[in-house]
């Protein structure tokens, strides 16, 4: 299968669940009516199929689809692997993983777009309740940690409000409607040239090479 058959288009996260689109899907997003992402039914049975075709990931996921099609998933080294047999180094057996070890080329362009999710390693600030605790038997809190806990408090009841508006109906609604309207827009976007720049140098040697030839072929008086 070519690259180009297989490929995937950059993801694109929208409120923690990422698109990748599988670009040989396509076709049949193409004759897709975009209408029925206003019925719920419509808008249902969409988002499941992009579920079962892999094309989205979340945390209610434990695998990623790569470019080649095959599920990779994140092993004991950090890096994604599929375990298809597609290596041609002798340290490995020629396996991508499964936990560690060298991974195939579609697993490494996984560890490029998403390998920063998993580096992440910010320790949690502490609470506002972990910051008023000690101030009931110790000695008065100061002006530095009093402004220090009450952005804490601010920044603890902005995630509340985020969190209980990303969790409503209508917004959970709207959120599928926008992954799959960018489903479908993605797939009536033609896709580049795989290599235009090894299109033309190919295209110029071989023209190189036919010059060669009718040179040679050439009487000499």
């Amino acid at each position: 299968m070519s690259a180009s058959g297989a490929g995937t288009s950059g993801g694109c996260s929208i409120g923690g669940v990422t698109l990748r689109c599988q670009r040989h899907l396509d076709a049949r997003w193409q004759q897709l009516d975009i209408q029925e992402v206003f019925s719920r039914d419509g808008l249902c049975r969409l988002w499941n199929q992009m579920l079962t075709d892999g094309e989205l990931t979340g945390a209610f996921t434990d695998g990623v689809i790569n470019s080649a099609g095959a599920v990779a998933r994140r092993g004991e080294s950090g890096h994604f692997y599929c375990g298809t047999r597609s290596l041609t180094c002798p340290c490995c057996d020629g396996l991508c993983g499964p936990g560690y070890g060298c991974n195939c080329g579609p697993c490494r362009q996984l560890d490029a777009e998403l390998g920063a999710e998993g580096t992440e390693s910010d320790e949690p600030a502490l609470s506002s309740r972990a910051q008023l605790q000690p101030w009931q038997w110790s000695d008065s809190p100061s002006a530095e940690q009093l402004a220090a806990c009450l952005r804490t408090l601010q920044r603890e009841q902005m995630a509340a409000a985020a969190q209980a508006s990303l969790s409503c109906l209508s917004a959970l609604r709207i959120r599928q409607r926008v992954a799959v309207a960018r489903r479908y827009f993605t797939a009536l976007t033609p896709q580049p040239p795989a290599d235009a720049s090894d299109t033309g140098a190919r295209t110029a040697a071989a023209a190189i090479s036919a010059n060669s030839i009718e040179g040679s072929d050439m009487e000499i008086p």
